[in-house]
């Protein structure tokens, strides 16, 4: 596969988004958003197995791989932000893949926009995830966040993430470094996010599961088998709110499902995509 062609679009307000893309610009799009912590690079899985039909399109969300950090964080600006890139990229209408965070960004997006999405993917989340989950990835953001190396900062995330794929971690792992002037590595993600310190502008849940139960497109549900995120109960409220929901669960994932299981998740997204 080619390397993805990189771009920034830059917002009115001077915010910059980092975008990757692959396949033609002329055919048909699909937008990958990835989870809380994450960045664009980790859609290139999905990209490999939809690039000779589709153009991929995937974004750093504010705060997140080489976009800008902002002020307030949430569903409500990411939306925004969302829909700022498609009209930058010409973009009438797309499949939208969302991750955990990126998936509920999709939720509110094609509940608030439907004429702009064919289809929804939603990576490992739903309207109310689990607690429990919430504060494991809290207090795993919140972690170390100085390393001497690539290799250190992998080992510490390897403890963290004991199901992950080891090749696709140490890709995200990789891909979210940046170097600190007194020769040591940090991530990218803004500190305000990793710290719990960052402003949030949030959709409730209450309308979450509204947009959800008003969505006209398919919609796939991917569940990781061993998920601390998405419950059973609450991904068979999700087929029960809206007919046109599919489920698929995962073995052997647990939620960051684009690191633990990769290449699974792209065959079910193309299963899911194709006519």
């Amino acid at each position: 596969m080619t390397e993805p062609r990189s771009r920034v679009v830059t917002f009115d307000g001077g915010l910059r988004l980092h975008v990757l893309e692959w396949g033609s610009a002329d055919a048909p799009a699909a937008v990958v958003l990835h989870g809380f912590t994450g960045h664009a690079w980790q859609a290139e899985a999905t990209a490999a197995v939809l690039s000779d039909r589709y153009r991929v399109i995937a974004v750093d969300q504010r705060g997140h791989g080489d976009s800008d950090r902002a002020a307030v964080y949430g569903t409500v600006p990411m939306v925004a932000d969302l829909m700022g890139v498609l009209d930058d990229l010409g973009v009438a209408q797309c499949a939208l893949v969302g991750h955990s965070l990126g998936g509920l960004v999709g939720t509110c997006a094609v509940g608030l926009h439907p004429e702009r999405f064919t289809h929804l993917v939603l990576g490992d989340i739903g309207p109310e995830p689990a607690p429990e989950g919430v504060a494991r990835i809290r207090a795993n953001a919140a972690a170390r966040h100085v390393f001497t190396s690539v290799d250190d900062a992998f080992a510490v995330q390897a403890e963290l993430s004991p199901t992950a794929d080891p090749v696709a971690l140490r890709h995200r792992v990789e891909h979210n470094l940046v170097p600190v002037g007194d020769g040591t590595l940090t991530w990218k993600t803004d500190p305000a996010l990793r710290d719990g310190s960052a402003p949030y502008d949030n959709h409730a849940a209450d309308e979450l599961w509204a947009f959800l139960a008003a969505i006209d497109v398919p919609i796939l549900i991917l569940r990781g088998a061993l998920s601390d995120i998405l419950s059973v109960p609450i991904a068979e409220r999700m087929l029960a709110t809206n007919p046109r929901a599919s489920l698929v669960t995962l073995p052997g994932a647990g939620h960051s499902i684009a690191t633990d299981a990769p290449d699974l998740v792209a065959v079910e997204i193309d299963r899911f995509l194709s006519p």
